[in-house]
Protein backbone atom coordinates (compact mmCIF):
# COMPACT_ATOMS: atom_id res chain seq x y z
CA UNK A 1 0.00 0.00 0.00
CA UNK A 2 0.87 3.57 -1.00
CA UNK A 3 1.94 5.88 1.71
CA UNK A 4 -0.74 8.38 0.11
CA UNK A 5 -3.23 5.35 0.39
CA UNK A 6 -2.61 4.85 3.86
CA UNK A 7 -2.91 8.23 4.72
CA UNK A 8 -6.23 8.48 3.70
CA UNK A 9 -7.28 5.47 5.53
CA UNK A 10 -6.01 6.91 8.66
CA UNK A 11 -7.81 10.10 7.90
CA UNK A 12 -10.89 9.37 6.31
CA UNK A 13 -13.01 8.93 9.67
CA UNK A 14 -12.34 11.98 10.56
CA UNK A 15 -12.83 13.72 7.14
CA UNK A 16 -16.73 11.96 6.85
CA UNK A 17 -17.25 13.33 10.74
CA UNK A 18 -16.63 16.59 9.66
CA UNK A 19 -18.54 16.15 6.44
CA UNK A 20 -21.19 14.59 8.57
CA UNK A 21 -21.57 17.39 11.33
CA UNK A 22 -21.00 20.64 8.68
CA UNK A 23 -24.37 18.66 6.19
CA UNK A 24 -26.62 17.15 8.91
CA UNK A 25 -26.93 20.68 10.78
CA UNK A 26 -26.66 23.26 7.61
CA UNK A 27 -26.00 27.11 8.70
CA UNK A 28 -28.17 29.93 6.48
CA UNK A 29 -25.91 32.54 4.37
CA UNK A 30 -24.76 34.93 6.90
CA UNK A 31 -25.23 32.60 10.19
CA UNK A 32 -22.56 30.00 9.00
CA UNK A 33 -21.13 30.55 13.22
CA UNK A 34 -20.81 27.03 14.02
CA UNK A 35 -19.45 26.01 10.73
CA UNK A 36 -17.10 28.55 10.55
CA UNK A 37 -15.96 28.19 14.04
CA UNK A 38 -15.37 24.79 13.53
CA UNK A 39 -13.05 24.90 10.88
CA UNK A 40 -10.99 28.15 12.19
CA UNK A 41 -10.58 25.48 15.54
CA UNK A 42 -9.42 22.43 13.22
CA UNK A 43 -6.78 24.81 11.52
CA UNK A 44 -5.91 25.73 14.65
CA UNK A 45 -5.55 21.95 14.80
CA UNK A 46 -3.14 22.11 12.46
CA UNK A 47 -0.83 24.99 13.21
CA UNK A 48 -1.81 27.35 10.79
CA UNK A 49 -1.80 31.27 12.37
CA UNK A 50 -5.78 32.02 12.39
CA UNK A 51 -7.48 34.94 12.25
CA UNK A 52 -11.85 34.79 12.77
CA UNK A 53 -13.86 36.23 12.84
CA UNK A 54 -12.89 38.14 9.61
CA UNK A 55 -14.83 40.03 6.90
CA UNK A 56 -17.26 42.95 6.60
CA UNK A 57 -21.13 42.64 4.70
CA UNK A 58 -23.05 45.40 3.28
CA UNK A 59 -25.75 45.42 6.21
CA UNK A 60 -24.24 47.60 9.54
CA UNK A 61 -25.50 44.54 11.72
CA UNK A 62 -24.45 41.53 10.22
CA UNK A 63 -21.85 39.59 11.41
CA UNK A 64 -18.94 38.28 8.91
CA UNK A 65 -17.74 34.36 10.13
CA UNK A 66 -14.69 34.42 7.47
CA UNK A 67 -11.70 32.32 8.86
CA UNK A 68 -7.86 33.30 7.56
CA UNK A 69 -5.87 30.41 8.24
CA UNK A 70 -1.72 30.90 7.32
CA UNK A 71 0.99 28.20 7.59
CA UNK A 72 4.19 29.78 8.05
CA UNK A 73 7.57 27.57 7.11
CA UNK A 74 10.72 28.23 6.06
CA UNK A 75 10.65 28.45 2.74
CA UNK A 76 7.59 30.27 1.98
CA UNK A 77 4.11 31.59 3.51
CA UNK A 78 1.21 29.96 2.24
CA UNK A 79 -2.82 31.11 3.13
CA UNK A 80 -6.14 29.91 2.75
CA UNK A 81 -9.47 32.20 3.17
CA UNK A 82 -12.48 30.42 3.30
CA UNK A 83 -15.65 32.54 2.90
CA UNK A 84 -19.15 31.17 3.60
CA UNK A 85 -20.98 33.93 2.69
CA UNK A 86 -22.86 33.86 -0.59
CA UNK A 87 -20.67 31.29 -2.32
CA UNK A 88 -21.24 29.40 -5.28
CA UNK A 89 -21.98 25.74 -4.38
CA UNK A 90 -20.14 23.73 -3.19
CA UNK A 91 -17.57 26.21 -1.23
CA UNK A 92 -14.35 26.09 -2.65
CA UNK A 93 -11.81 27.57 -0.58
CA UNK A 94 -8.78 30.05 -2.46
CA UNK A 95 -5.46 30.22 -2.06
CA UNK A 96 -4.57 34.04 -1.28
CA UNK A 97 -1.67 36.30 -0.91
CA UNK A 98 -0.69 37.35 2.56
CA UNK A 99 -1.81 41.00 0.86
CA UNK A 100 -5.13 40.34 0.49
CA UNK A 101 -5.54 38.24 3.35
CA UNK A 102 -4.28 41.71 4.81
CA UNK A 103 -6.84 43.68 3.20
CA UNK A 104 -9.38 40.95 4.14
CA UNK A 105 -8.93 41.36 7.95
CA UNK A 106 -9.41 45.11 7.68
Amino acid sequence: MRAGDQRIDRELPSLLTTYRSLHEAPELSKQEAKSSAMVAARMRELGYEVTYPVGKYEEPNATCYGVVAVMNCAAMTMGSFVDCGDAPWPPRPRMVTLTESALAMK
